[in-house]
Order: C-alpha cells, then structure tokens, then sequence
C-alpha cells in the first residue's frame, strides 16, 4: 500500500498517464462521530494502533504530495467501506476468524441474544458497486476524493436483523478489544486488536459527492452485502479457487 503505490507513481510519470485512479479507505479517516456522516474534507490521519489506518493514512500524504509535483496528472481517490462479496466470504472468514471459531458454526449461526459493541455503526459496500464506482470516474474523468457506500448504515439492529438474533446485549468496546487481544496473543485466531479500533474510531461518510457528481448509486443494499458474506460462510473455495475467475461474484 505505501512503497507500492510510489513506484507505480514513479511510472505514470515516466510513462505519461494522464489519470491516476487510487483505491483508498475509510480506514485512511482519523477518528470521526457515529452520529452524523462527514464528507471528504474530514481529517485523513488514521488510528496510529491500526496498522492498516496507518498505512492508508500514509498512501494519501504520497498522493498529496504526488498532486502538488504533478498538477497535469488528474487524481481521483475513492474511500470505500467494507467491501463484501459471496466468494471472498471464506477469506474474510479465514482471515477474522482463523480456526477459533469452527466454518460451518459461523455460517448457521443464530443466535438469540446478539452481544454487540452498542456504538459500532460501519459503512458496507458490494465489490460490484465499487467496481461501478471505479469506472464512473474514469469514465468520466472526474477527480478528487469520493466516499462510497451503500445504504442503510449498518448498527448492531441491522447486524442482529442478518443474524437472526432476537435481541441485542450491548457491551463496551474495551471487553470486544480485550477478548480479541488476547485470542490473538494466544494464536487462536489472526485478527490483531487494532481492526476493533478501526471500527470503534472511523467516522461515517457522506456520499452525496460521488452520486451527484458521477450518477453512481449502490444496486446492492449493505444489509444484503452482509447477508451474502455470512451465508457464504461455510464455503470451501474462495477468490483463489479458479472456477472463480469465469463466475459471477454471486453465483
């Protein structure tokens, strides 16, 4: 993501690319409020105990810099949310989960009672709505930063609505920090607790810019991106399996 992103930087300028598309993150926002959406202006300076905020914070001062040297070359970034689809639910498993908790539990999960970090509210998106994203603006030529992602919101409700869970037990982040800490020192599992913090701190994002601007809007609902990951969860293959490279994400 960073030493990266600098030598294909080096290369659009040896070769004389007029446009630079980069796929950033929400991840790259510095903390931000839950209760109201923040448009791209907001701080871009990460979470310096998530590795990967810090990382993605750091891609966008290269490309502020990138800009500032290179003003003929139009730069657009996109900062999705969680980016969801049914073939790359056993890697998001695999890579959340590890052997912690067994496949086929996660996937027929349902639970009665949903404990849930009560203040976490996330932004999900579809990778073919991204993707659609992706072609907008360079379709259209359309430069500088756009948020993305689909509607509704996703809070412990929506999250207990996939899940089939009749009711939501809050619980503070630090215990959801501390569990995940602790089965990650242990290695049973491979999630580091600095992903809890990236989702405890990133802000909610205003699209308004990217649908007015480029006409894009989400074709899959987030509820219904979180709902093809979780019932994609007992799979077997995923992204690498190569059937894959001639299906359709949904199928």
């Amino acid at each position: 993501n960073v030493d990266g992103l600098v030598h294909v930087l080096d290369a659009v300028v040896l070769a004389g690319v007029p446009h630079v598309v980069y796929p950033s993150s929400l991840g790259a926002y510095s903390r931000g409020p839950k209760d109201r959406p923040v448009d791209e202006s907001w701080p871009v300076g990460g979470v310096e105990t998530s590795h990967y905020n810090v990382q993605k914070a750091e891609a966008e001062t290269i490309l502020d810099r990138f800009e500032a040297a290179h003003p003929e070359v139009l730069v657009t970034r996109l900062r999705p949310g969680f980016l969801f689809q049914a073939d790359a639910a056993p890697e998001i498993r695999d890579y959340f989960f590890g052997s912690l908790v067994p496949r086929r539990l996660i996937a027929r999960l349902r639970l009665p009672v949903l404990p849930f970090p009560e203040r976490f509210r996330f932004q999900v998106l579809h990778t073919d709505d991204v993707a659609d994203a992706f072609w907008r603006v360079i379709q259209q030529r359309a430069g500088g930063i756009f948020n993305v992602a689909a509607e509704p919101v996703v809070g412990p409700d929506g999250v207990a609505q996939v899940l089939g869970a009749k009711r939501i037990l809050p619980v503070p982040p630090a215990l959801v920090r501390a569990l995940v800490a602790i089965t990650y020192r242990l290695r049973l599992q491979p999630t580091d607790p600095g992903w809890i913090d990236l989702a405890d701190a990133v802000p909610l994002m205003d699209t308004t810019r990217i649908r007015e601007v480029t006409g894009w809007s989400e074709t899959v609902s987030s509820l219904e991106a979180l709902r093809q990951l979780v019932d994609s969860f007992d799979g077997r293959e995923g992204l690498g399996n190569p059937e894959h490279r001639t299906r359709s994400p949904l199928v």
